[in-house]
Parts: C-alpha cells; structure tokens; sequence
C-alpha cells in the first residue's frame, strides 16, 4: 500500500499469547517495520499520524473453564486512513476493503 505522500506501508494483523507492553511495537521496529504514529520505536517518515495506527480488533480470555471473547469495530479515524491508501495490487485491494468492514 501506498501513503499518498507516497510513502510504503502494509497492514498487518498479529496475535499475541502474553500481551507484554509494547511487544507488537517493539518487535515490528526490531524487523524495521515500526507502526505509522510511533514516536517511541518508530523513525520520522515525514508521516504525520496524530497517534499510533494499531487497533485491537479482538480479545479471547479465559475465565475459570470459559473462553470469553470481545471484538472492537474499527475506530473512525483507523477507516478514514485506509480510505486514503493506494493499493499496490488486488491483494492490497481486498485487505483495505476487509479491514475497513470491521
């Protein structure tokens, strides 16, 4: 995908086992991938994001012998940036129109 300042991005969705603080920031900047907005562990792209573009889509939690699981729609801000991006191909096409039906 493509910022249209013309900037290089991917969406991508993880799932994590222990929820450490700041474990999908840490380790995506460790790659050279840091999230759009992070100022922590990110470097200047010249992106102005007003705040870090990560969401949690959904949560599973154990509860005694109960699996209890909440999903969280996609903020309004989160859609209004995957309106703007240009898709490198259909598979980019596809994942957009996907995680803005959240």
């Amino acid at each position: 995908m493509y910022l249209p300042e013309g900037g290089l991005v991917s969406i991508v969705e993880v799932s994590l086992r222990t929820g450490r603080m700041h474990q999908i920031r840490a380790h995506l900047s460790d790659m050279g991938h840091a999230l759009v907005g992070d100022r922590l562990y990110g470097t200047d792209t010249g992106t102005r994001w007003p705040r870090l573009a990560l969401h949690s889509h959904s949560l599973l939690a154990r509860c005694g012998d109960e699996l209890l699981g909440v999903q969280a729609p996609l903020p309004e801000d989160l859609r209004g940036a995957l309106a703007v991006l240009v898709a490198a191909d259909r598979h980019a096409v596809y994942t957009v129109k996907n995680w803005a039906e959240l």
